[in-house]
């Protein structure tokens, strides 16, 4: 007996080696952020930290739409970050967040450990700091959004990332 419905592969869910891809290609490109920005704020002085920025995205490939942060100018995601990002990286990729989780995370990427999250959670950088690219922060944060809270079961003991720092 054949099925009469079709499943819709932009509904469905990742298979658990799919997560596993999804988690590591995630927490790649949060390491080589974290690795950059703390390289990043080792410098001082405007002319060495231009340089310095151009080195940094090729060393780590980083788009160049992507903002670094320095650690003197605000709290630039460093590596000592990534460990407690890890158990949010996981519960978004199975879009598990919670709403309150999702803002968590969020809130954690834009005000405790500043980095471009949009580049590092679905490779578009959402390019702080880069007015032509101010337009299309709504849609990759309700991207997103779509993606970590997708799923009916969710994560509900995650650490509160509001609290780390």
């Amino acid at each position: 007996m054949e099925t009469t419905t079709e499943t819709d592969s932009n509904d469905r869910e990742l298979t658990p080696f799919e997560i596993k891809i999804s988690i590591a290609q995630i927490e790649d490109r949060l390491i080589r952020v974290a690795k950059a920005q703390t390289e990043f704020s080792r410098i001082d002085g405007e002319d060495a930290m231009i340089k310095l920025v151009e080195k940094l995205r090729k060393k780590y490939q980083i788009s160049e739409q992507v903002h670094l942060f320095h650690e003197g100018m605000s709290a630039a995601l460093s590596e000592a970050d990534v460990k407690i990002c890890k158990p949010y990286i996981t519960a978004f990729v199975k879009g598990k967040l919670t709403d309150d989780g999702m803002n968590d995370l969020i809130f954690f990427f834009e005000e405790n450990a500043e980095c471009d999250y949009g580049w590092i959670l679905l490779e578009w950088a959402i390019g702080f700091y880069n007015q032509s690219k101010t337009d299309d922060i709504d849609k990759i944060i309700a991207e997103i959004r779509s993606i970590g809270t997708r799923s009916r079961a969710k994560a509900k003991n995650l650490p509160k990332l509001t609290n780390y720092r």
